[in-house]
C-alpha cells in the first residue's frame, strides 16, 4: 500500500506543477506593427544569390516600457493584452490559457509627460 501512495504523491507533484508559482501578467496594448524588408543571401553551387525577405515586428506598450517584439502571433493595433517578461522574452497570455512566446528586439522606457505649470 505504501508504494502506491508514494507513486500517487510523486505523480501529483508533476501534474500540478510542483512548487512553481502562477505567472503574474501585466496589462498592455499592442500599439502597432511594422514590416521590415531585407535581402537574404544564400549560396547554391558556389554561387551567391539573394532573395527578398521580410519580418514583422509588433510594438507593445506596457507598464512604463515599450517593447518591440518579433513576429510571434497575430495582433491588431489597439488590442489589449496581458503579458509577462522573462529574460529576453515576452509571453502574451492567450484566451485558451497558453502563451505567445515573443522575442524582444528592442526596449525603451516611457518618459513621463510634464504637467503644465499652474498659472501663478
Amino acid at each position: 500500500m505504501l508504494p502506491r501512495m508514494a507513486l500517487f504523491v510523486l505523480l501529483s507533484t508533476f501534474v500540478v506543477g510542483g512548487d512553481q508559482p502562477p505567472h503574474v501578467y501585466q496589462p498592455g496594448t499592442i500599439t502597432g506593427w511594422s514590416t521590415q524588408h531585407y535581402a537574404r543571401a544564400y549560396a547554391i553551387g558556389g554561387r551567391v544569390s539573394s532573395a527578398p525577405g521580410h519580418k514583422k515586428f509588433y510594438e507593445l506598450k506596457g507598464v512604463g516600457m515599450t517593447y518591440q517584439l518579433d513576429d510571434c502571433g497575430s495582433f491588431e493595433a489597439g488590442q489589449a493584452v496581458e503579458y509577462r517578461v522573462e529574460g529576453k522574452k515576452v509571453y502574451i497570455h492567450k484566451e485558451n490559457g497558453k502563451e505567445h512566446k515573443c522575442g524582444i528586439e528592442g526596449v525603451k522606457a516611457d518618459t513621463p509627460t510634464a504637467a503644465p505649470d499652474a498659472q501663478k
